[in-house]
């Protein structure tokens, strides 16, 4: 049984700098943004946010309880310890792990769960974390971006066109560079947020057990995309295809970049879990659509 860890009036949040968030480009966020100062910039356009946005005292409880969250996780016993180890072309199962220092991502990371929806990972980062371009996190064998969180001592760097999962808790700020995508959230706890041209996804809440079993078994991609189309809730209204040079593991990327990429604004469409490593011929759009909303493969 992994560690509950409460993120109280946080867990709506996307994106929540101490000092201020700032954007260039055409970002979108799922989710609430806030700051503890007053400014917030490059929204409306170019910038999206599907949510509220928050600014000064209206967060302060969104700050305390991110905080405490931070130190939960900071105080949990680590399973490992990687300092000095790249986090790419690695296998980690559910579990902590530590790194003293810095970490660094370079390729890819892959979380393997092991069927479990207590699965998470928790990773203890002494200072900052660093990850290449086009680097990924991506899960294998059943995973949840909910109980996926980042502990750092610093700050946090997501490198151009990369894609990345979890929750960070940056004890000073968090930086995306252009294109960099996010199914989570990125708390700067003592400075900004700084984006450009970029999607970060907002986790659903983690499901039981029963409801993604039923909704695994019972309901196939292909019966689910006429009702995708015309629902009021999800608001898509375009059917086309991912190419074969797109991996499912790297969607958010796919997303930003895609004709399609407003998607990610639509607030019930958003889970992202159980992706493989595998390209595709051809993917249906719908089929994407189906994961994010539901936390399950149908291929």
């Amino acid at each position: 049984m992994s560690p509950s860890i409460n993120l109280g009036d946080a867990e709506s949040y996307s994106i929540y700098g101490a000092s201020s968030v700032t954007n260039t480009g055409p970002t979108i966020i799922d989710g609430n943004l806030g700051t503890g100062g007053t400014s917030v910039t490059g929204f409306f356009p170019p910038g999206i946010v599907n949510g509220n946005i928050a600014t000064g005292g209206a967060t302060s409880t969104v700050f305390i309880d991110a905080t405490t969250a931070f130190t939960d996780i900071s105080a949990l016993n680590p399973d490992a310890d990687l300092t000095g180890q790249d986090l790419g072309n690695r296998n980690l199962l559910p579990g902590t792990y530590k790194y003293s220092t810095a970490a660094q991502l370079t390729g890819i990371l892959t979380l393997q769960g092991t069927g479990s929806l207590d699965d998470a990972w928790y990773f203890q980062i002494g200072s900052a974390l660093t990850t290449a371009s086009g680097s990924a996190v991506i899960f294998s064998n059943g995973a949840l971006a909910c109980q996926v969180y980042w502990v750092l001592g610093t700050s946090a760097t997501l490198g151009t066109g990369s894609s990345f999962i979890g929750t960070i808790l940056a004890g000073a700020s968090v930086t995306f560079n252009t294109g960099a995508s996010l199914i989570g959230r990125a708390f700067g706890l003592s400075a900004t947020v700084t984006l450009d041209s970029n999607a970060v996804i907002l986790p659903a809440a983690c499901p039981v057990p029963s409801s993604l079993s039923s909704v695994a078994q019972q309901t196939p991609a292909s019966s689910v995309a006429s009702s995708l189309l015309s629902s009021s809730t999800s608001n898509i209204f375009l059917s086309t295809t991912l190419s074969s040079q797109t991996q499912i593991s790297n969607v958010c990327d796919a997303i930003v970049h895609h004709p399609a990429r407003y998607i990610a604004s639509q607030r019930h469409i958003y889970q992202y879990a159980f992706f493989t490593p595998h390209k595709w011929t051809s993917v249906n759009f719908f089929d994407i659509i189906f994961s994010l909303r539901f936390g399950v493969v149908v291929w």
